[in-house]
């Protein structure tokens, strides 16, 4: 479906932790970029000045608004990440990041380089790249996955393998969340 005003959606994901830098970014963009139209999913962070704003979607409304984006942001969560690549979309992924207080430690910046490596989005370590990376992605970010479906699949069982190997090392004494593949029809 295409549109006459590209549409970019920008996931902040739902931790507790405000991730003020990334929905600031959004804002930005929407005031330099009036001819797009500029949607944040924003969680528990503040919601936009500028751009439009939703506190939550739910999965199956988030599956909806991802297949009628042309690009997606997203913070570096892998249900996240492969719920843009279900919808045929690689993410351009700004982790949440410890130093700046928006998570408990690294693990984001761990897996978003992680799921770089394996071609599953871009990875911007620095919101002042994010506009390049956005413009360099034009006119849509659309992965060429023929099946995006049995992609996410995929990736699903190679992140679901990788946090295996981090759990039998000792990565974290907490209980890593319950990873599904996705159910969209």
């Amino acid at each position: 479906m295409r549109h006459e005003r590209r549409r970019v959606l920008i996931l902040l994901g739902t931790d507790v932790h405000p991730f003020a830098r990334l929905c600031d970014w959004a804002d930005q963009r929407a005031t330099a970029h009036p001819e797009e139209d500029v949607l944040v999913q924003h969680g528990a962070t503040a919601s936009p000045r500028i751009a439009r704003g939703v506190e939550m979607l739910a999965p199956d409304e988030l599956h909806r608004t991802l297949i009628s984006m042309d690009a997606v942001v997203t913070h570096g969560g892998p249900g996240t990440i492969a719920a843009a690549r279900a919808a045929g979309l690689a993410p351009l992924i700004l982790p949440r990041d410890p130093a700046h207080g928006e998570h408990v430690d690294d693990h984001q910046l761990r897996f978003a380089r992680w799921a770089s490596e394996r071609g599953l989005g871009k990875v911007v370590l620095h919101v002042d790249l994010l506009d390049q990376a956005l413009d360099a992605a034009a006119p849509h970010t659309r992965s060429s996955d023929e099946n995006p479906q049995e992609q996410v699949a995929a990736s699903t069982r190679r992140v679901l393998e990788e946090l295996r190997v981090l759990r039998s090392r000792g990565a974290s004494r907490r209980r890593l969340p319950s990873l599904k593949p996705p159910t969209w029809a």
